[in-house]
């Protein structure tokens, strides 16, 4: 909401007179709070209850909702939006791939889910609490998961008429369009490409630093991979830097910092959170959405791939695909000599940079949209 909603509602508020709310449903354990974020929305509301989502939709009464991830929370609120008339459009966060997140019935995908059971249980109560004001069959709806096997929330938006989705979608490249239109059913001549609003500060002119960049996902804060399945790739990162050589870690807002420090240490080593991005020689990543600008601005991305986690969205734009210690060892200090770009040009189609800012042009796009 912070990295993305808020972007788009300064932009808008910078064009015309409007009143913006950012809402956003939790299932975290710890404290949430909006207070001493700086932020351009009117009021904002953190809840770990669906029933307060219906309460601030219905309090407010927006005459657009926007959405920025397709999730079980997400098509809850759009319920309560279009049952108040809510005009609604869809706003592309970040990658969507198989695997990105627990949407599919598969055995790694069911167990991950069992050890967050309190998400879980929340998630199903949303469907349930959906189905009881809809008078529809909760059951049924189970019935149609477990037998569709894959994209539950493409399953949950379907069983519900009209479908839980926005009438427009804002896309990151050319790419996604196909992708929004044949899973999710947005007529195509109303999703627009805004670009990749992680490259609205990319520097094309900055110095290209002789050093290392982690760029992690949050596989164990998420529950896709073991903490000791993790500590042993860490163990080989660890042994396939060369002495000497400067590595940061770009931590994801939600990395738990302490298990990098366990393994690496914090000598040599620099942590980095918020939005910057190291321009580095080098990037080490696995299904992170920021490797997209990794790549445009080096274009030497190795990718590490788990056995649990069934596609590496990069696969094909990498450097080096690596599952062992050795093998990473080796592409780390090739790719360290090589002074080439790889395959800085490839991305474009998949990550497109907006010469005005993705997020300028969105918030621009939709007061065009629904402005009067």
């Amino acid at each position: 909401m912070m990295r993305v909603g808020n972007m788009v509602s300064a932009e808008m508020k910078e064009m015309a007179d409007i009143q913006t709310y950012g809402l956003v449903f939790e299932t975290s354990e710890k404290p949430l709070s909006p207070e001493g974020c700086k932020h351009t929305f009117d009021d904002i509301l953190v809840t770990h209850n669906i029933y307060d989502v219906e309460g601030f939709i219905r309090r407010i009464k927006p005459d657009v909702a926007i959405f920025a991830q397709n999730t079980t929370p997400d098509l809850g609120a759009i319920y309560f939006a279009q049952k108040q008339g809510v005009k609604i459009a869809m706003m592309q966060h970040g990658l969507l791939y198989d695997g990105a997140s627990l949407n599919n019935v598969r055995v790694g995908e069911i167990f991950a889910a069992m050890k967050m059971a309190k998400k879980t249980a929340s998630y199903f109560n949303i469907m349930r609490v959906m189905c009881k004001k809809e008078g529809k069959s909760f059951g049924k709806l189970i019935k149609n998961i477990i037998s569709e096997k894959k994209n539950v929330t493409t399953t949950v938006q379907n069983y519900f008429n009209p479908p839980l989705r926005g009438e427009c979608a804002f896309v990151i490249g050319e790419h996604w369009r196909d992708y929004y239109h044949n899973n999710y059913g947005y007529d195509k001549d109303k999703i627009y490409v805004m670009g990749n609003h992680d490259l609205d500060d990319l520097d094309e002119n900055a110095t290209i630093e002789n050093a290392i960049c982690y760029i992690p996902s949050v596989h164990v804060e998420d529950g896709k991979v073991q903490l000791d399945v993790f500590n042993e790739y860490l163990k080989c990162l660890k042994d396939a830097i060369p002495a000497g050589t400067k590595m940061y870690i770009k931590l994801h807002p939600r990395s738990n910092k302490k298990i990098y420090t366990d393994i690496l240490g914090e000598e040599h080593i620099v942590y980095v959170s918020g939005n910057e991005l190291p321009y580095v020689n080098t990037y080490i990543g696995h299904n992170s959405s920021l490797l997209s600008k990794a790549l445009q601005i080096s274009g030497k991305l190795i990718l590490w791939g788990f056995k649990e986690e069934k596609e590496l969205f990069y696969e094909d734009f990498a450097y080096a695909v690596c599952h062992d210690g050795e093998s990473l060892k080796t592409a780390v200090a090739k790719a360290l000599q090589d002074k080439g770009n790889g395959r800085k040009n490839d991305i474009v189609r998949f990550s497109y940079r907006n010469p005005i800012g993705a997020y300028k042009y969105c918030g621009t796009k939709l007061l065009e949209l629904y402005g009067k």
